[in-house]
């Protein structure tokens, strides 16, 4: 029987198998070497005074502002360099007051985590939907959002977050992916979409920030999709514009992100 050459085979063209065969040869060949101090640690603030067990992710708690001292310590303790901040305020309102609050439950909770370690960086996130009573991320006028009114708050929120000491400021980009997220987040992604919440009104967010005199760090977070659907060129050379300093892109393996 004749042997078909291995060039005429679309995959694989080299044989993994053969550099996996031990401990010390794959330690050698790896692309990409995961530790603490690659890791960002998700923390879920609420301005009540218990330490509350989250039903659907079991293991996971909000914790009230007195805890913070103690969580980031352990945090920092186990080389984890940040965490990431989300806040439950106590009342709600249909212009989500409590996110641009000086006095709201992230902005206390990132004066008390720099107070207590003050080397551990505080990243937080811009979003309305946790504080508003409708629970969309932006103003509703007429049953819809008001992009123009929301950007307003996206910025004030950024910028008293900047102002109580954050180190990070991240901005999300509109987009899901229903096996990972679920169904409602799916389609409140759709929504905003639909609202013309898009990768561009992200991007010109950062820029009236920058406008406005914001020097904390930027970063965008988002699926990988939207941003090859703009253009990788192009995204990047409208994310500089706007002094975007970062992206976080959780679909995109590390061996994947070169052309990114």
């Amino acid at each position: 029987m004749a042997i078909e050459p291995a060039t005429k085979t679309r995959f694989p063209i080299v044989r993994m198998r053969r550099l996996r065969a031990t401990a010390g040869m794959r330690g050698m060949v790896r692309e990409t070497e995961l530790s603490p101090r690659d890791l960002i640690y998700p923390m879920f603030v609420t301005a009540g005074t218990a330490r509350e067990e989250i039903s659907s992710m079991p293991g996971v708690y909000r914790l009230p502002i007195a805890n913070l001292a103690a969580e980031t310590a352990e945090v920092a303790g186990l080389g984890i360099p940040a965490v990431l901040l989300f806040g439950l305020p106590t009342d709600k309102d249909d212009v989500g007051s409590g996110a641009y609050d000086d006095n709201g439950v992230v902005q206390k909770a990132v004066r008390a985590i720099k107070e207590a370690v003050p080397e551990l960086l505080v990243i937080t996130d811009v979003c309305l939907c946790e504080y508003t009573s409708h629970g969309h991320c932006g103003v509703i006028a007429d049953g819809q959002v008001d992009n123009d009114g929301t950007l307003e708050l996206l910025a004030r929120t950024a910028l008293s977050h900047a102002e109580a000491g954050a180190d990070i400021i991240e901005l999300g980009v509109p987009f899901s992916d229903p096996m990972a997220d679920g169904t409602t987040i799916q389609n409140a992604s759709f929504r905003a979409l639909q609202q013309g919440i898009t990768l561009r009104g992200c991007l010109e967010v950062c820029a009236s920030l920058r406008k406005g005199g914001l020097e904390t760090p930027l970063v965008l977070m988002g699926y990988y999709n939207p941003i090859l659907a703009f253009g990788l060129e192009r995204f990047a050379e409208e994310a500089r514009k706007a002094d975007v300093d970062g992206v976080i892109v959780p679909d995109l393996p590390p061996g994947e992100a070169g052309p990114l």
